[in-house]
């Protein structure tokens, strides 16, 4: 299964968050920037490292094309060498973000991006994330509709649910009141999450089994 997330100190989703903020937010919100990589995703292609899949990565890794340079950053496919493919995907990146604006989640087109996890290694992600679980606590909650994507949010866990439908938190978290649990945070019902028909799975401290 696919897993991606959306930003979180020592996030090890199955995916990761920052993808949403890296090819979603338009020019002028430019003003986040983490040199902390545990707490943020890492997604290859990102080649000046500021946070943005942009026209500035796609002259950087034209830069390093011409000096004969590398960076893994700048490798969009993870082939050890920074070349004409990497250009490529990058710019299909930006293309898709543009002709998926406005569109209905079911006309968006998908794709496949690389991210480096907090464990350093380089796992898949599909970009865009149409229907995510969230297996974590409320804090993931948080960040969903800090982010604006909780309509994106398919299930939870019985632990993010108990908040959802508690009588202090109801307000806050009304949104994923309805939403069905997949089952105990810590070791979550894989059948469940199949049957969601999820694209992307949100959680911290571990990967699931």
């Amino acid at each position: 299964m696919k897993i991606l997330a959306i930003l979180a100190a020592a996030i090890v989703v199955v995916a990761g968050a920052s993808a949403v903020v890296l090819l979603n937010n338009d020019d002028d919100d430019k003003g986040y920037y983490s040199s902390n990589s545990d707490c943020r995703l890492q997604v290859l292609g990102n080649a000046d490292k500021n946070d943005y899949l942009d026209d500035n990565d796609v002259t950087k890794i034209k830069e390093m094309i011409s000096s004969n340079t590398y960076d893994q950053m700048a490798d969009a496919n993870n082939d050890g060498k920074v070349d004409e493919t990497d250009l490529d995907l990058v710019q299909k990146m930006i293309d898709l973000k543009k002709s998926n604006s406005g569109k209905a989640d079911s006309e968006k087109e998908s794709m496949t991006v690389k991210y480096i996890t907090v464990n350093n290694d380089i796992r898949d992600a599909v970009y865009p994330v149409k229907k995510l679980i969230v297996v974590n606590t409320q804090r993931v909650l948080d960040i969903c509709m800090g982010v604006g994507i909780s309509d994106r949010v398919v299930a939870t866990n019985d632990y993010a649910n108990k908040y959802a439908t508690s009588i202090d938190s109801q307000y806050m978290y009304k949104a994923f009141a309805s939403l069905p649990s997949v089952g105990d945070r810590s070791t979550p019902d894989l059948e469940s999450i199949a049957k969601s028909d999820a694209d992307a799975i949100y959680r911290e401290f571990g990967t699931l089994p």
